[in-house]
């Protein structure tokens, strides 16, 4: 059975193009089928077998799969990195406000993960800009949204 997949990237070039790049991914076991020339797909040899040009390569078996497996996680993924907590984690309780923030914070608090103060408003404000709309904001978006003050709605 074959594991070939289809992966659809978005590829940016520069500021206004933008192009959807489609990649085939193919498995071990097609690319030995197609060399063989045992595809059902495209019966006899490939045309370069034909010239004598690639031999056929007979498929790797499970042992040595298994052993090249191990050989590349030898020594990955046997740690666990623990970072320091940030100096400036926020040590007063968070308002909860709904059934998310319930489930976030009570887990938080269960692993013993201090949270993050709050953002200040212009960083808040460029996040969110940036999230609904792709972009940085402008000067001037960004001057009124901060002429609200302290009462910045986040809501």
């Amino acid at each position: 059975m074959s594991r070939t997949s289809f992966v659809v990237r978005r590829v940016t070039i520069g500021v206004l193009l933008s192009l959807a790049a489609v990649t085939l991914l193919y498995a071990a076991e097609d690319i030995h089928r197609w060399i063989q020339g045992k595809d059902p797909a495209s019966p006899g040899l490939c045309p370069w077998q034909k010239k004598g040009n690639v031999p056929p390569l007979p498929p790797p078996s499970m042992e040595e799969i298994s052993r090249n497996t191990a050989d590349f996680w030898k020594g990955r993924g046997g740690e666990t990195a623990v970072a320091d907590f940030p100096a400036n984690a926020a040590s007063e309780a968070v308002p909860i406000e709904n059934f998310i923030d319930e489930y976030i914070f009570g887990k938080m608090a269960e692993d013993g993960i201090p949270h993050a103060p709050l953002a200040g408003n212009a960083t808040f404000v460029r996040r969110a800009y940036l999230d609904l709309t792709g972009r940085i904001p402008t000067v001037e978006a960004l001057e009124g949204w901060l002429a609200q003050g302290e009462e910045l709605d986040r809501g």
